[in-house]
């Protein structure tokens, strides 16, 4: 078996195993989930993948232990072994460089060793992917009162949106209960991604591969907690990152569940073509809104209140609970109402 990638000529991807749904599986997870400019080849058989070292240059070769004992000991530089027999964590011998994994891991492993090899190739050869040629399309969500809610609410629309075409939620709120609902926990966040990106944005890429996880149909980023770290990102760092998402990645559609203190927080809702907003009609809630729509037409945001949607929480999701079901449900509502113009 053998697929070239079809995209932009560049470097060089070998999978080889005798398991031929297995490289099928591993080559459509790669050719969705890692963004780099590479060529992905698949063989089945130790002898065609020697006979195409021959002709071209392998620049990172994923390979089961069975195969590797009968290819060319110098094929490639770039090895991540795929072993049956090991605890799944990522290995490299001391007397060489190749990366061990087991090779039954979830495919979201493999491609986080294949991201950590990358990391040691040179920035020359770690092309772009993709030139966004289509302005980013921001969708905001912000409540202020259930913040909790809201969160839900907005990743459960960037599920919902995910079925139909790329979708990136980002959670800018301190203190937010994503990995809970989500249950999904990450090493790093949001404020890791911009810090590498700051020092090395040529390897942008594979940070945010690296970084990126999947939601029921979106991909998140786990969220900064600090209040003091979310508040000391500038909104210079902010248009920064989205502008590295619309020239760097496919994404062309990103929700943003926002807080308050976000320096720029009325320039992002101003780029936003819609935003969601979590009112109640109890007093204190309409005091609060009636005070962020009068900062707003002070400051001469008029657009922003044009583009918001007022909603209310319906009474099928209790107050102070995370159901994932009620939520995935209010996000079907809110989208098909939109696409009904309703």
């Amino acid at each position: 078996m053998n697929k070239e990638k079809i995209i932009q000529s560049g470097p060089i991807i070998a999978i080889c195993d005798s398991e031929e749904d297995y490289c099928y599986r591993l080559d459509e997870y790669l050719r969705t989930n890692f963004s780099l400019e590479f060529e992905i080849y698949d063989f089945t058989n130790s002898n065609s993948l020697n006979e195409f070292q021959n002709k071209e240059n392998i620049m990172v070769l994923i390979i089961s232990e069975k195969e590797y004992e009968d290819v060319e000991k110098n094929i490639c530089q770039n090895i991540i072994l795929l072993q049956e027999d090991n605890a799944g964590i990522n290995q490299v011998a001391e007397n060489d460089n190749i990366v061990r994994i087991n090779k039954y891991v979830p495919s979201k492993m493999i491609l986080n060793s294949l991201v950590d090899v990358c990391m040691e190739l040179p920035d020359n050869i770690l092309g772009k992917n993709f030139e966004g040629s289509s302005a980013l399309d921001i969708i905001g969500s912000i409540s202020l009162n259930d913040k909790d809610a809201q969160m839900a609410l907005a990743v459960e629309l960037a599920s919902e949106l995910g079925q139909k075409e790329k979708v990136l939620f980002l959670e800018l709120s301190p203190f937010s209960c994503l990995s809970k609902y989500t249950q999904i926990s990450c090493e790093e966040n949001l404020s890791d991604l911009l810090y590498y990106m700051d020092c090395n944005p040529d390897k942008f890429l594979l940070y945010f591969d690296r970084m990126v996880k999947d939601y029921d149909g979106c991909k998140i980023i786990a969220p900064i907690i600090s209040p003091s770290q979310l508040k000391s990102i500038t909104k210079i760092q902010w248009n920064a990152l989205f502008k590295a998402i619309q020239n760097k990645t496919e994404f062309k559609k990103i929700i943003i569940n926002l807080s308050e203190g976000i320096d720029g927080l009325y320039e992002i809702l101003s780029r936003s073509s819609k935003i969601y907003m979590t009112v109640s009609n109890d007093e204190i809630s309409q005091y609060k809104i009636n005070q962020y729509e009068t900062l707003l037409k002070e400051n001469e945001y008029e657009k922003i209140l044009a583009v918001t949607q007022r909603i209310i929480k319906p009474s099928y999701i209790a107050t102070g609970t995370l159901n994932n079901a009620g939520y995935k449900r209010w996000a079907k509502e809110l989208i098909g109402g939109l696409e009904n113009g309703t």
